[in-house]
């Protein structure tokens, strides 16, 4: 049985004076002392009142005989191993006789036991029995010791069979050091892994099984990060027992104390070979692509450039032609002549646009904008450039002061450029009125070019934006249809996105993101 508290059952004085009024007396002057005493007549009290709890035992040792220490054994062997249960044996006074002797023999197995030679003082008595008291309360505060030892024990056993188990679940495993950096443990995992028993990896045995081109720089920075308490974070390669190589990414802590020294260090290792390879097979993808991109790009300009020339023929001698047999060919044949000169036109147009939705995302894609361009300034230049447009039309053009953005100046020309005709080019019947915005928004600058022009159905939102879709005839509003899809790709190639709030007849806005 076990009692944990030391409660009012337990601190109980259990008396058993078996002749006269011995009980009666003891018990009166203990509760003067604020003691609970509690007389038992029969030594089958005594043994009942035990095994309910009790603090100490008064007896007489005139009660004492085989028997009577028979029964305390039994019931005092079924006690804790804690439990010392203190007797307080009264014993006559004077020189001991051969009776006393042999029953004062008779108590030495109960173990925690006191003499108090009769005649009894009450102060005596008290003072005996509070000690009593003091070693059984003693004993429980002790059992509760061990029995929140024993807890720690047990949750430390606990969380060491968890922490070796995810340590275990880990390939390159878990690993602790001292404060210094000397390894003292690594999961069995890792040991395995790299073909090593647990000794060779202690201290810095580790290292032998980096890579040759990274032992000692790793090694160095190891022992720098352990000398600074700093956070361990490196990526490095370990030599497998098959002899491969793979990489891994090592992290580790230290753990402190309250007082911020170092007691120990604890880390992980993650296996991130396969991230690695995905990396560079990224990588190589990436290279091959712009090495297409490049060839197609290459393509583009030398197929634009062989298209444009006999485009351009066709035009002039398809005039030539109408001019020098002029009044001789019919007005069907005059119409089919101003057919050809058109499409040839619309032709060269369309090759144009092609041209600048290639060079949208084209100019040194791997070159970063290390320095932000002045928007007010690209805007400024554009206007002044279109002003013969804008003065045609009676356009009336303002704008907020712009930021400054990390834009190439040839995207960001193109963007406002084809933002602003096509707001003069989709008027309505009032002449063209624009304004250009922009305001912060987070780390990004969101523009704003609006109108008053003829709007567009929501439904249509999205679709704009599509390489060669329209919404109008190219007899309404000429075109082909790109300049829309340019300012997507020019927006897109600096992280940002585009659209637009619009609906029929009552103008457009224009919204996009660019990095400030």
């Amino acid at each position: 049985m076990t009692r944990p508290d030391f409660n009012a059952d337990t601190e109980r004085v259990l008396i058993h004076a078996p002749f006269g009024r011995d009980g009666g007396m003891i018990r009166e002057v203990l509760r003067k002392a604020d003691i609970d005493g509690i007389v038992c007549s029969e030594i089958e009290d005594l043994v009942s009142e035990i095994s309910e709890g009790a603090g100490a035992v008064i007896i007489g040792d005139e009660a004492l005989n085989p028997e009577t220490v028979a029964k305390l054994s039994a019931i005092l062997s079924r006690e804790p191993q804690w439990s010392d249960l203190p007797f307080v044996v009264m014993t006559s006074g004077g020189d001991p006789d051969q009776g006393s002797r042999a029953r004062l023999a008779l108590v030495k197995p109960l173990g925690n036991y006191t003499l108090l030679e009769r005649p009894l003082r009450s102060a005596t008595l008290v003072s005996a029995v509070e000690s009593a008291l003091r070693a059984r309360r003693r004993q429980y505060e002790i059992c509760g010791f061990l029995r929140e030892r024993d807890t720690l024990l047990a949750q430390a056993r606990e969380s060491e069979r968890i922490y070796r188990g995810i340590g275990e679940s880990i390939d390159f495993g878990v690993w602790i050091c001292t404060p210094d950096g000397r390894c003292i443990y690594v999961s069995d995992s890792f040991a395995r892994l790299v073909g090593m028993s647990q000794e060779d990896c202690m201290g810095f045995g580790w290292g032998q099984v980096l890579h040759p081109d990274e032992r000692d720089q790793t090694l160095e920075a190891w022992k720098q990060c352990a000398a600074a308490g700093a956070f361990w974070d490196r990526v490095h390669r370990f030599r497998t027992q098959d002899g491969g190589w793979r990489h891994v990414l090592a992290r580790g802590v230290p753990i402190r104390g309250e007082r911020g020294e170092v007691l120990c260090w604890a880390g992980i290792n993650l296996d991130i070979q396969r991230e690695k390879e995905v990396e560079s097979a990224l990588q190589q993808s990436n290279q091959a692509l712009r090495r297409s991109n490049t060839d197609l790009e290459q393509f583009a300009y030398a197929a634009s450039h062989d298209l444009q020339e006999p485009l351009r023929n066709i035009a002039i001698f398809s005039q030539l032609l109408n001019d020098r047999f002029a009044g001789m060919v019919d007005s069907e044949g005059e119409e089919f002549v101003s057919l050809i000169v058109s499409s040839a036109k619309r032709m060269q147009l369309l090759i144009k646009d092609l041209l600048a939705y290639t060079r949208a995302t084209s100019r040194d894609e791997e070159e970063e904008v290390h320095e932000a361009i002045d928007a007010q300034a690209v805007l400024d230049t554009l206007l002044f450039d279109l002003r013969h447009l804008i003065r045609d039309h009676s356009a009336l053009v303002s704008c907020d002061p712009l930021p400054a953005v990390r834009v190439h100046q040839v995207h960001l020309q193109q963007l406002f450029q084809n933002l602003l005709s096509n707001a003069i080019k989709y008027r309505s019947s009032e002449p063209p009125v624009i304004h250009i915005g922009a305001h912060p928004c987070g780390k990004e600058w969101l523009f704003s070019i609006q109108d008053n022009g003829i709007g567009i159905d929501p439904k249509y939102a999205e679709q704009i934006f599509g390489i060669f879709k329209r919404l109008h005839n190219s007899d309404e509003y000429p075109g082909t249809g790109i300049g829309l899809a340019i300012c997507q790709k020019i927006v897109e190639r600096y992280g940002g996105r585009i659209w637009v709030e619009s609906e029929l007849g009552k103008g457009s806005v224009f919204k996009c993101t660019l990095p400030g």
